[in-house]
């Protein structure tokens, strides 16, 4: 699921064995992710964008630099992602590693799986925060006030705050280990 610590050797002709490159952090992360509730349904949505670092070693020699990331969004596919390496190499060695990052390159693969790790972690979130919001929605009729149904009421909206409690720890710890990325309900 994490892309941070994710080495992938060379596959360049002439340069398997080589060496590898190694994406080292994720920074620069810029957007949004958002959690809609509306006519009924759950909708997630984002737009991000980010930048990761890599360290290539090949014979013994390192060099690094960076790779940008964006148009990751909500109902895009893997060519929706863009990836950019945005340099251009002097050497052979630094073409067999940008050869990784192109657009059906191993990086894109692993990248593309992060996402999906992304979007489940995130859609995950809502188990337990629309059975809050359906909880506090009330009953229809005040005609007759039926003591069982306002006791299974007050039992599901005690249920519902110790979901929400849950929910709100879940966004803490996703904020936490995505500190760039603002996440709403």
């Amino acid at each position: 699921g994490h892309i941070e610590g994710t080495e992938f050797p060379l596959t360049a002709e002439g340069f398997e064995g080589r060496g590898s490159v190694k994406l080292t952090r994720l920074r620069e992360v810029a957007g949004h992710a958002q959690i809609v509730y509306f006519q009924g349904k759950v909708r997630f949505l984002y737009d991000l964008s980010f930048e990761i670092v890599w360290v290539a070693d090949i014979d013994d020699k390192k060099f690094k630099g960076k790779l940008e990331v964006s148009d990751v969004i909500q109902d895009g596919d893997e060519d929706d992602v863009l990836m950019d390496a945005n340099f251009t190499p002097k050497t052979d060695a630094q073409a067999a590693a940008k050869e990784l990052f192109s657009s059906d390159g191993p990086a894109k693969e692993s990248l593309m799986d992060s996402i999906r790790t992304f979007q489940t972690e995130f859609q995950g979130l809502t188990e337990h925060g629309i059975a809050a919001h359906r909880a506090t929605q009330g009953t229809r009729s005040k005609r007759r006030v039926d003591p069982n149904k306002v006791a299974a009421q007050q039992e599901e909206s005690r249920q519902a705050t110790q979901e929400a409690m849950q929910q709100r720890d879940a966004i803490a710890q996703l904020s936490k280990s995505n500190p760039n990325c603002k996440v709403t309900m």
